[in-house]
C-alpha cells in the first residue's frame, strides 16, 4: 500500500505497512468460518442448553432443524395413535422424504442392519392406523406411501396412482379422486385400487 505526498514541489511515495486481517474464527464442530460465536443465552432460549457445546449459530440452527423435524415426526405418529419409537421415527422420516411410493425391499436397503420383521410390522402398524396406504401397482411388489393428514382411507378419500413404464416409480395423484362406482344392490364397496400407467414427467425429459 502506497501513499503519495508533495514536498517542495517534488512528489514522494511512501510505503505504508499493511495490516493483516485476522482470519475469521472457525467452528470446531462444522469447520465453517464464523464471526458470530455461539451465545449460551441463545442456547437457553432455544432449549439447547443441555446439548453438547455448539460453537456457532450455523450449528445451532442445524440442531434446531433436527429437533423441529423430530417433533414433527412424533406429532404425526401420535396424531394416529401410534407410540413413537426410534424405528418408527426413522421409517416415517424416510417415507416423508420419498417423492414416490416405496416397497418393502427398497425400504430394507435403507435399513440394512435392521430386522426385516420389525420393518414389516412397522409398515403394518402405520397402515392399520391410516398413516400410510398400500398400493398394488401390478409390479409384483406392494408399495407404500403417506396418507394425507385428514385421510381415513374411506372410498371417498381414495385417489388415482400412476405407474411409470420406464422408471417403475409409482406416484400418488392425490388431486385426482377415483370415479364413483355404482355397484349392484347389496354389494358394499370397501376399497378401490386404480392404477394409471404411462410415462412420468421425469422420464419424458
Amino acid at each position: 500500500m502506497t501513499r503519495q505526498c508533495k514536498f517542495d514541489g517534488n512528489l514522494f511515495c511512501f510505503f505504508l505497512p499493511t495490516r493483516k486481517k485476522k482470519p475469521l474464527p472457525h467452528c470446531t464442530h462444522c469447520q465453517s468460518p464464523t464471526s458470530q460465536p455461539f451465545n449460551q443465552s441463545f442456547a437457553k432460549e432455544c432449549n439447547l442448553a443441555n446439548t453438547p457445546v455448539l460453537n456457532c449459530y450455523i450449528c445451532a440452527l442445524n440442531k434446531l432443524r433436527k429437533i423441529m423435524m423430530n417433533q414433527e415426526i412424533d406429532n404425526k405418529l401420535t396424531s394416529r395413535n401410534i407410540k413413537p419409537t426410534t424405528m418408527r421415527e426413522l421409517v416415517l422420516k424416510v417415507l416423508t422424504e420419498q417423492k414416490s411410493a416405496i416397497s418393502l425391499p427398497e425400504l430394507e436397503q435403507k435399513f440394512e442392519k435392521a430386522d426385516k420383521t420389525t420393518l414389516y410390522r412397522t409398515l403394518k402398524t402405520f397402515e392399520e392406523n391410516k398413516l400410510i396406504h398400500s398400493i398394488d401397482d401390478g409390479t409384483g411388489s406392494i408399495k407404500y406411501a403417506l396418507c394425507k393428514e385428514t385421510c381415513q382411507c374411506h372410498p371417498e378419500d381414495l385417489h388415482v396412482h400412476f405407474l411409470c413404464a420406464k422408471c417403475q416409480q409409482t406416484y400418488c395423484l392425490t388431486d385426482i379422486q377415483i370415479p364413483q362406482i355404482n355397484l349392484p344392490s347389496k354389494f358394499q364397496l370397501q376399497s378401490v385400487n386404480m392404477v394409471v400407467k404411462g410415462v412420468c414427467s421425469n422420464c419424458e425429459k
